[in-house]
């Protein structure tokens, strides 16, 4: 979440003329663009199944989506969708 912020509130890269602040146009970027960024994050291992919870009590995480075929993967079931 800390790099979806710019400082002071987090610590995303400050570039003034890039298309995300309308090349520079954009009053205030910098200190609104948090209040339009949805921040969603995917589980893709037992370990991230086993701590859900925990990510999803990070301030800032908007949503938490399954990536099914890494954790097919890493549940032991490469390929097979059924599981």
């Amino acid at each position: 979440v800390a790099y979806t912020r710019y400082p002071p509130a987090g610590m995303r890269g400050v570039a003034a003329a890039t298309r995300a602040t309308g090349f520079g146009r954009i009053k205030n970027y910098f200190k609104i663009a948090h209040e339009e960024i949805c921040v969603l994050v995917q589980a893709e291992t037992k370990e991230a199944l086993d701590n859900i919870e925990v990510v999803a009590a990070v301030e800032g995480v908007d949503c938490i989506f399954i990536g099914p075929g890494d954790l097919h993967a890493s549940l032991g079931y490469p390929g097979e969708r059924s599981h």
